[in-house]
């Protein structure tokens, strides 16, 4: 049950086309622990998607570690997004997270924080 609740608060991207595509702007904010890519919808994809969404796209390269490592920094920054996405979350936008090799050794505090900065800093690009 607890993954259906997860998933009814974050809108997520499935489609690796709705990744590269976010990865191919140029907004972006790295920080320590992750980089975060922002890309805004077109008007198709708004009558698609709907309107006043943003959707939201983990990933963690193999660079930052085996499979166990990997899941557990998805799971934090799934976890940091799910409480400061309806705050900070900006309308009619996909946004890619990135796990990097230093949020293994940050705690939740610090990668909650880092991705804050990101979506100020984003919403006012």
């Amino acid at each position: 049950m607890a993954r259906k609740n997860e998933n009814q608060l974050l809108n997520t991207i499935k489609k690796r086309a709705d990744f590269l595509k976010a990865s191919k702007t140029r907004c972006k904010y790295v920080a320590p622990s992750l980089i975060v890519q922002s890309r805004e919808h077109t008007s198709d994809e708004i009558k698609i998607i709907g309107s006043l969404s943003s959707r939201v796209g983990f990933t963690v390269s193999k660079k930052v570690g085996n499979s166990v490592v990997r899941n557990r920094v998805k799971r934090r920054l799934r976890a940091a997004a799910r409480s400061l996405m309806p705050k900070y979350s900006m309308p009619n936008h996909d946004i890619v997270i990135i796990g990097r090799k230093k949020a293994v050794e940050k705690t939740f505090t610090e990668i909650s924080i880092d991705l804050k900065k990101a979506l100020l800093n984003l919403s006012h690009q």
